[in-house]
């Protein structure tokens, strides 16, 4: 029997997932190969469905207590799928709706985990419940989707322009961002998205050939076990990139709706990239990859990055590990679309170690834009390192993932304050009940010691625990941002955004019609 999902899964598992993504993120086993994840709950004969129920719970946010009831239900007709939510947030001391939940446009579309088309060749149907994840779709397949749901832990290409991006930190405004991915056969794939589709600023996307797929007749077996070549381009834009924050005696203006008031100024992104993976039988692989991008409002950077896989003989587990170096221009961001993006195009210095590095003047705050004009020129080095593992249970149709974890680091040589940490992990189906899921990341530090200071640091932490076929438990966690702003003779000044917590427990119900 299949069940509901919170919205909040999407986070979760879109964080962890290492199923097919025509180009893997480091530490992601590819799909097709030992060390990949099987398909989900598929049918070939049945093309509707429905689920309903939801859950009651207590909810926790901006030091207030909330009582949290959500609808839900998934609805799949062929190659349409939805899965709707309708959370409430009563506040408990005063039965009061939490008025930022719907303040704006794109709050309306929370009532909406995802929703998404799939066309594929081999005419699959994939029950969906809110994961909102591309189809584990065959290397000979021709397939097409488009996917409406918050985005996190999104990537395009290697991870060299954007990586672990995520369009809903804040949680006063939701952002309903767009995905669409096609691949024709082995031989071209694609991958773009829309950070907002109700009032897009940033958009972008992957292009990728693999020019010698059908070279000769068995191409296809060798093409797949034993070496891999392509080319691809990514370009990626803000058109509406926070360029200053508009003040008024000295303080930041915001709307009511707590958005920063400021001028803008696009941004773009531009790379090519170059890869070829070889196969050292069925155990051993190893890639080579080279990225070369330029930023419009700074300079350009090269990434060199060299990947190794290990899988088990039996398929029990997989290991892969990532080396990258950099070298590019002072005025040159790797990742310059990263997990902070959201909040930081607007506010860069958000932690005290970004504070101290960058002279901020008089002004309160300093948008992304900004910091990024003010690097020096020069050339200069730095690097990433990833390591990530997955381990599997069963055999043949039900092989599966049991546990998964993925971590990154990485920093420039001659730049205060601009390290990067993400770590993910996540265990599956424990027990056929427990579901854990988590995802850590902290940026602008100087020390990996200052990597675990849990203040100005991202956090979510999610746990669904099945008591039987119809009723569950979920726990969700969120170390978030928010900007905080006080409205005095109706014009709201804004002091800055700042972490807080987001705590959710419920106990949920889903049945089947």
């Amino acid at each position: 029997m299949s069940r509901l999902h919170e919205a909040s899964v999407v986070l979760c598992v879109l964080a962890l997932s290492a199923t097919a993504r025509a180009q893997q993120q480091p530490g992601q086993p590819p799909s097709g190969t030992p060390g990949a994840a099987p398909a989900r709950d598929t049918a070939q004969t049945e093309t509707a469905d429905l689920d309903v129920g939801g859950h009651l719970g207590y909810a926790n946010l901006d030091e207030l207590n909330y009582v949290m009831p959500v609808l839900a239900a998934d609805l799949r007709l062929s190659i349409f799928q939805t899965a709707f939510r309708i959370p409430l947030r009563f506040q408990i001391d005063t039965g009061d709706i939490r008025e930022a939940d719907w303040d704006e446009v794109g709050d309306f579309f929370r009532v909406s985990a995802c929703s998404r088309l799939d066309v594929s060749a081999s005419g699959r149907f994939e029950r969906e419940h809110g994961f909102c994840q591309p189809w584990a779709v065959e290397h000979e397949d021709y397939y097409f989707t488009v996917r409406a749901a918050p985005l996190y832990d999104f990537a395009l290409g290697h991870g060299t322009i954007v990586a672990h991006y995520s369009n809903n930190i804040d949680p006063d405004h939701f952002h309903p961002g767009l995905v669409a991915d096609f691949q024709l056969n082995r031989f071209v794939t694609g991958h773009f998205f829309l950070d907002d589709a109700t009032n897009p600023s940033l958009l972008g996307g992957t292009f990728a050939l693999r020019p010698f797929a059908y070279l000769r007749e068995d191409a296809g077996a060798q093409y797949e076990q034993t070496h891999q070549l392509e080319l691809g381009v990514t370009a990626v834009s803000d058109l509406r990139a926070p360029d200053r924050i508009r003040t008024a005696f000295g303080l930041a203006l915001a709307t009511p709706e707590r958005n920063l008031v400021y001028t803008t100024a696009p941004v773009t992104a531009l790379g090519g990239h170059f890869h070829y993976r070889y196969a050292f039988g069925q155990q051993i692989e190893a890639e080579g990859r080279i990225d070369w991008n330029w930023i419009s409002e700074g300079g350009m950077g090269g990434h060199t990055q060299l990947v190794f896989i290990y899988n088990h003989p039996d398929g029990d587990y997989s290991w892969r590990g990532l080396g990258e170096v950099r070298y590019m221009q002072e005025s040159y961001v790797p990742t310059y679309f990263d997990s902070y993006y959201d909040i930081q195009r607007q506010q860069y210095t958000l932690t005290d170690e970004a504070r101290q590095a960058v002279d901020t003047g008089d002004a309160p705050f300093i948008t992304k834009l900004e910091f990024l004009r003010r690097l020096p020129d020069g050339w200069y080095g730095g690097y990433r390192l990833g390591l990530a593992f997955e381990a599997f249970t069963g055999e043949g149709d039900e092989r599966r993932p049991v546990f998964q974890t993925r971590l990154s680091v990485g920093d420039n040589f001659g730049r205060d304050a601009d390290g990067q940490f993400v770590l993910t992990a996540g265990l599956t189906r424990l027990g056929r009940k427990i579901d854990v899921f988590a995802l850590y990341s902290r940026q602008s530090f100087d020390t990996l010691l200052d990597v675990f200071q849990l203040e100005d640091t991202l956090v979510k932490v999610f746990v669904r625990w099945d008591l039987n076929a119809q009723f569950y438990v979920l726990i969700d966690y969120g170390r978030i941002w928010q900007l905080r702003a006080d409205a005095d003779d109706g014009v709201a000044r804004a002091s800055g955004f700042s972490s807080g917590n987001d705590f959710h427990i419920s106990l949920g119900f889903a049945e089947g019609l």
